[in-house]
């Protein structure tokens, strides 16, 4: 069953956070991850705020997911995004039949 992460950012470094970005688009799919979209200013239906970045990203398996969290690669990452952008994170199980 594929995982999705969800990730809302509120970027306050823009240098620091186009580091994340180019590092996370390497790192992900070692983890047989794929960042489905990524996207600065993105739209809002409802709500009273929107986050100044968002991304969604899919990985094969819970385990994908979890091999990358416990990596070193994933801290290193966590770094920078920490200096970078105040950061929600969700994960979402799938479906996959039933998104088909």
């Amino acid at each position: 069953m594929s995982v999705y992460l969800v990730l809302s950012y509120d970027v306050f470094d823009q240098k620091r956070f186009a580091q994340y970005r180019t590092a996370a688009a390497l790192v992900v799919p070692q983890f047989n991850g794929k960042i489905l979209s990524s996207q600065q200013n993105p739209g809002i239906t409802t709500g009273a705020s929107t986050p100044s970045h968002m991304s969604l990203v899919k990985f094969d398996t819970i385990e994908d997911l979890r091999s990358l969290r416990n990596s070193k690669r994933s801290r290193s990452l966590l770094a920078l995004r920490v200096e970078s952008a105040e950061t929600s994170v969700h994960v979402l199980y799938g479906d996959d039949e039933k998104l088909s």
